[in-house]
């Protein structure tokens, strides 16, 4: 697969998580997690720490 991703000062990226298990409530548990998770990935592919 290709994706075409713009380099936008500011842009937002939005993308889906799930389990195949989808009664399971562990992405909701830790939320928290994620969105460090996400963060400290974001700041590394800018090259900064």
């Amino acid at each position: 697969m290709h994706y075409r991703r713009t380099d936008i000062a500011g842009g937002t990226y939005f993308f889906t998580v799930n389990l195949a298990e989808r009664r399971r409530t562990l992405l909701v548990d830790h939320a928290d997690m994620l969105r460090t998770g996400n963060m400290a990935a974001g700041r590394l592919g800018k090259g900064t720490k």
